[in-house]
């Protein structure tokens, strides 16, 4: 028939499952604290050994790009089918 709704039954539990306040801060601080780490410390750190008026943007520009590479690994990790399992091994 058409126009017929194709509801089902309520989602399984399985379907419902949330992250709990813990790992969604564990997964906030694993994604925010090394961006920050090698921005505010490492990075003015790094400018110094580094030669040129602009030794700073130079530092950030290229920990940053480490930073987002990080977080690209670990969304790969954490986005695995598996990666629950793996967690808590």
């Amino acid at each position: 028939m058409v126009g017929e709704s194709t509801v089902q039954g309520p989602p399984s539990e399985s379907q419902m499952e949330q992250y709990s306040l813990a790992k969604i801060l564990g997964i906030w601080a694993a994604a925010a604290l090394p961006m920050a780490a090698l921005a505010w410390v490492v990075a003015p750190w790094l400018a110094g050994w580094l030669d040129g008026p602009v030794a700073l943007p130079r530092a950030v520009l290229g920990l940053l790009t480490v930073g987002l590479i990080w977080q690209f690994m670990l969304v790969l990790v954490l986005g695995h089918p598996g990666a629950e399992h793996a967690a808590t091994c």
